[in-house]
């Protein structure tokens, strides 16, 4: 009885340390079919994937903790997602892969937000009628590098705001103020 009850005991406190969380990834990317998947931005892991024909598709990606991750459609990484609340919802054209978007959770609102704002800045820079000179190249990058200082200090309270911080802001800091600042953000 003494070890039914141990196994029982070990058992529960398995289950009760068990700190993973479900995450909610749905897409629809008109004429999409093909093999979608999410894997972490590193991209040394498959959280998910599945065949799509139809261009609809959903996810359950299980994690402990929020993570910054991609979706992957037939091997090319297509758009970031920020796996930090549910549901995830993933629109765009498979005609136009820069237009897939994941939204629906503060962290992917923002970062959308962000990437609106960059295309209407850099798009027309890039045209091939485009004639830009480097001055105004570095000016159109001087308006998105304060655009990610802005978001940085707006998104201070989730991943969005993480990954510019550790992609960017964090290597212009000491360490104690790196420290701090990570010390700044919800468990």
């Amino acid at each position: 009885m003494k070890k039914l009850m141990f196994i029982v005991a070990a058992a529960l406190l398995a289950v009760g340390c068990n700190n993973t969380k479900s995450y909610v990834v749905e897409g629809n990317i008109e004429g999409l079919s093909g093999n979608v998947a999410v894997m972490t931005m590193d991209g040394t892991e498959v959280l998910a994937q599945q065949e799509v024909t139809d261009g609809i598709f959903s996810f359950t990606v299980e994690s402990a903790n929020p993570l910054f991750a991609v979706l992957v459609i037939d091997d090319q990484q297509v758009a970031p997602l920020f796996i930090d609340g549910t549901p995830i919802v993933v629109e765009g054209n498979a005609e136009d892969l820069a237009s897939v978007m994941a939204k629906g959770t503060p962290s992917n609102d923002a970062y959308a937000v962000f990437n609106k704002k960059q295309m209407e800045v850099m798009m027309p820079l890039f045209s091939e009628d485009s004639e830009a000179t480097t001055e105004q190249l570095m000016e159109a990058f001087g308006i998105m590098q304060q655009e990610l200082d802005n978001n940085y200090v707006e998104n201070q309270n989730n991943l969005w705001g993480m990954y510019i911080f550790l992609s960017g802001k964090s290597q212009e800091m000491e360490a104690q103020e790196i420290l701090d600042v990570i010390a700044s953000y919800p468990a």
